[in-house]
């Protein structure tokens, strides 16, 4: 039958190529090359007869054949999605925070990505998945999960080399007198004491929009560096109320618009003729943010991206100073402009260089930026430390925390970051900071003159209690070495 069909087939061709390949064999599989040259040699024997075919089939319009999109081997699909053992009112909470839609291809890591964001809410205990098929041979996914006792309480024990040892306690609790909302109340008992409180509730029936409150207060030392050197030691003490709004625009990304109310305090912890006894500064702000946040771990991520960008306009300063060799108070309201905007944004960047997500390239941009003229010093930014506490604080490789200040400051930096032993990791890293007094002296001034260079090496470990950090680090600003050691969780991070 197959003879019948080659010789038919053999008739209706306009050319037939047929290559001399009497002396090969079916089972010469070695001789590759030589065959397809004997091919080529048959093919240029009849050129011009297939050059004037392809001339001949040039003046007939091609028709672009559709292109089919290819769907990944691992991707899945399902007709229906449903939850079992979780509260009606969980129910669209959960479908909506897992990201998966009825007819959509997902893959089993989105799947996986989507427990994770709900296990994120605290919320509940345990959540996982089955796949089973209906009476009617539908595809249907069962989500299940293990609800929390609507209240718990929480206690950490943290040092570290900048703020010393602490205590910290949480009690959280959620749908208490108002339902769909939450609670929580953070403790800091420490030498320098914290507290916070964070209310929100949700509104609309996915849970997409909250409405909330906080207030913070917290007290830390800040030290002024002069050649490397500390040379003045002040106690802040922050208070902050805030009510706010949230949407939340996909399960990774949301938007924000707030209002917050402020009041610094700063009192040198040693006096002296020259300081002054105490600065208070109140002002009011208004702020728009938008975050998008997908890493995968809260601590030594490594894929995904945490970005944050936020204008704050600032108005109504109130300075209240105290001199020391007087002791008479004075309004310098008239020093300082009363309103003034700023511009923050954070961005860490990580990316798997490997399969197996062992060693990630850490990528990472900080900014803060202040638009107008005659600031006080409080409202600097503070560049320096490994951790990012405070919203005016832009952490740098090289610097003790806070040790570096400056009313704009833009920071760059990368790292590469190894998983060596399970929850060990250990990360080099370079990053350089440019600072200026003014957003126009970025281009005005030169840029060696207001440029840092940091650079370091840092080891951590995953613990149950908390990261577990160990840095040395140092800069070509005053060529100090420096060295920070965390033990837990901090206030406030």
């Amino acid at each position: 039958m197959g003879v019948i069909d080659a010789k038919t087939q053999r008739e209706m061709v306009d050319v037939y190529v047929v290559p001399e390949l009497d002396d090969f064999a079916s089972a010469d599989f070695n001789k590759v090359d030589s065959i397809i040259n004997r091919g080529e040699i048959a093919g240029k024997l009849h050129r011009k007869e297939l050059d004037s075919l392809a001339s001949y089939l040039a003046t007939f319009k091609q028709k672009q054949p559709k292109l089919m999109s290819l769907i990944k081997p691992d991707s899945l699909i399902v007709d229906e999605i449903t939850t079992r053992g979780i509260a009606e009112k969980y129910k669209r909470f959960i479908t909506a925070r897992f990201g998966i839609l009825p007819g959509k291809y997902f893959s089993v890591s989105e799947l996986e990505e989507g427990i994770r964001r709900v296990y994120g809410t605290q919320y509940f205990y345990r959540v996982h998945y089955e796949f089973e098929t209906t009476p009617l041979q539908k595809r249907r996914l069962v989500i299940y999960a293990e609800e929390k006792p609507r209240g718990f309480l929480g206690v950490n024990l943290h040092y570290d080399s900048e703020k010393r040892a602490a205590m910290l306690l949480n009690a959280t609790f959620r749908d208490l007198f108002i339902p769909s909302s939450r609670i929580s109340l953070t403790a800091n008992i420490s030498e320098n004491p914290g507290f916070q409180v964070y209310f929100f509730k949700y509104l609309g029936r996915k849970r997409r929009l909250t409405a909330g409150m906080q207030f913070n207060n917290d007290a830390f030392d800040v030290p002024i560096y002069v050649e490397g050197d500390i040379s003045r030691l002040y106690k802040y003490n922050y208070t902050s109320y805030e009510i706010n709004t949230r949407y939340t625009i996909t399960n990774d990304s949301r938007v924000s618009i707030g209002a917050l109310l402020e009041r610094t305090s700063i009192k040198p912890k040693v006096l002296n003729n020259f300081d002054f006894n105490r600065w208070l500064l109140k002002n009011k702000q208004l702020y728009a943010s938008f975050e998008l946040n997908n890493i995968n771990r809260r601590y030594f991520p490594s894929k995904g991206i945490n970005l944050l960008a936020r204008y704050e306009f600032n108005f109504d300063l109130l300075f209240d100073v105290t001199l020391a060799d007087s002791l008479e108070s004075f309004n310098s309201g008239s020093m300082f402009n009363k309103t003034f905007g700023s511009v923050k944004f954070r961005m860490d960047y990580y990316q798997p260089l490997l399969q197996n997500k062992k060693i990630s390239l850490h990528v990472s941009s900080h900014a803060g930026l202040t638009l107008g003229e005659n600031f006080t010093l409080v409202k600097e930014f503070l560049a320096g430390g490994v951790f990012t506490a405070y919203s005016y604080l832009i952490p740098f490789e090289g610097f003790n925390e806070l040790e570096y200040s400056s009313l704009q400051l833009i920071t760059g930096g990368a790292g590469v970051q190894w998983e060596f032993l399970p929850d060990f990791f250990v990360e080099p890293r370079l990053n350089v900071l440019i600072s200026a007094d003014y957003i126009e002296d970025f281009v005005n001034t030169q840029i060696e003159e207001e440029f840092v260079l940091g650079y370091g090496l840092q080891v951590g470990y995953a613990s149950i209690i908390g990261p577990i950090v160990i840095n040395v680090s140092s800069n070509t600003y005053n060529k100090k070495v420096r060295s920070f050691f965390n033990v837990g969780y901090r206030f406030r991070f």
